[in-house]
């Protein structure tokens, strides 16, 4: 990349999307036909976070970490996978996943004002550590949350200030049990990871109001009754599959009525992929 100054591991390919490789989208359909890979949308909303913001590239399993490339289903996403970074640590450079400096250098260099983007972080905070900081540190559980979610508005007020557009992701509900995984820890049982993750998601919801962002909330369609997560709409121990995806479509259309999300071929194909995704719900093939 000619005038590229970033160090060579944040250097990132050019991104071409692929809406007509979808297994949801048939070959020769209408689809098919009007998205090709050269078709790129004249606005796209850049998904950056941690490991839930490959929700939005339309595929059900996680993609290469940036500066990885990734072609997305839904070419109106963009996706930037930062990797483990906790929604606390993001105000602080210097962290072992370097979160801070992978966010602004996709800023300085590959998504520029006035440009919406949307930010995915606050999971891990939610399933391993909050709880955790709460018994460790004997402190109220509500401090223990405002303090995370007031680290990780910080950021998102400065982002705001250099002229983007910001909507927020909510934090998805947790895992419906016990993970007996290395990579994915838990502290707490299920109800309890969701009450903490409810407490972040109201008051990340308040303070995205006060900082002129939006913020996009599914968490309690995902949720039953009893606190519980609803599995049906998981691909893995943690992370939402598509079949939540025409929950989040719905409410993206709520919050950003001014994006062209009913035009021309990204209509059809969102019509092709919620068809579809609602027949796999209903068993039908």
């Amino acid at each position: 990349m000619n005038g590229d100054s970033r160090p060579h591991a944040y250097r990132l390919a050019h991104w071409i999307p692929v809406p007509a490789q979808s297994s949801f989208v048939p070959q020769g359909s209408p689809v098919a036909l009007q998205m090709r890979g050269t078709d790129v949308p004249s606005e796209i909303i850049y998904c950056i976070g941690d490991s839930h913001i490959h929700f939005f590239s339309g595929w059900d399993h996680i993609g290469p970490e940036y500066p990885g490339i990734y072609y997305g289903r839904l070419p109106y996403f963009k996706s930037f996978r930062l990797g483990a970074v906790l929604a606390y640590n993001l105000c602080k450079t210097g962290t072992t996943t370097e979160g801070r400096e992978k966010l602004f250098n996709i800023l300085n260099f590959d998504v520029k004002p006035p440009a919406k983007l949307l930010l995915s972080f606050g999971e891990i905070d939610c399933r391993v550590h909050l709880l955790k900081q709460r018994d460790v540190r004997k402190k109220p559980l509500q401090e223990v949350v405002a303090e995370c979610v007031d680290r990780y508005v910080s950021v998102i007020a400065e982002i705001t200030s250099l002229g983007y557009e910001v909507l927020v992701w909510n934090v998805v509900p947790s895992s419906l049990t016990d993970i007996q995984d290395d990579r994915y820890g838990t502290y707490g049982s299920c109800v309890e990871r969701n009450h903490v993750t409810k407490l972040f998601n109201d008051y990340l919801g308040e303070q995205c109001g006060r900082h002129q962002s939006k913020f996009i909330s599914i968490f309690s369609q995902l949720v039953d009754e009893n606190g519980l997560s609803k599995n049906e709409y998981y691909m893995d121990n943690i992370h939402i599959s598509q079949k939540a995806m025409p929950l989040a479509l719905e409410e993206l259309k709520k919050q950003v009525p001014d994006f062209a999300f009913d035009a021309g071929p990204f209509r059809l194909l969102l019509e092709t992929v919620k068809s579809a995704i609602l027949n796999k719900m209903a068993g039908r093939s």
